[in-house]
C-alpha cells in the first residue's frame, strides 16, 4: 500500500491508484468471506492461501459485489457480510473440498 501511496503523487498515475486500492480491498474482502469455510474445514493457512491463489476470481467476485453492496445506505451494510459469506460458502460447499487435518 506504500506504493499506491507514492503513485498517487505522479501526475497520470494518480488518478488510477484509486482503482488499484479498490481491486485490492475487494480481493481481500473476498478472501476474507471464504475464508470462515476454511476455517469450517480446518484447513491449514498454507492451504487457504493456495486455494485462494488457484481461485482468484471467485475472491474478487465475491470481494466486488460486497463491495458494491457497502454503497447502499444501511441495508446494504446489514445485507453484505450475510451475502458474501453465504455466496462463499456455497462456492465452496459445491467444490466438495477435504476436510483438512488438525495440526
Amino acid at each position: 500500500m506504500l506504493i499506491l501511496a507514492i503513485l498517487a503523487f505522479v501526475p497520470i498515475l494518480g488518478w488510477l491508484t484509486p482503482l488499484i486500492a479498490m481491486l485490492i480491498e475487494c480481493y481481500y474482502f473476498g478472501f476474507s468471506m471464504m475464508d470462515y469455510s476454511f476455517e469450517r474445514r480446518r484447513w491449514s493457512m498454507r492451504q487457504s492461501i493456495a486455494y485462494i491463489r488457484q481461485h482468484k476470481g471467485m475472491a474478487m467476485g465475491n470481494g466486488v459485489v460486497f463491495y458494491l453492496f457497502l454503497f447502499i445506505p444501511v441495508l446494504g451494510w446489514l445485507l453484505a457480510p450475510c451475502y458474501a459469506v453465504i455466496a462463499a460458502t456455497i462456492h465452496l460447499q459445491q467444490q466438495r473440498l477435504p476436510m483438512g487435518t488438525e495440526p
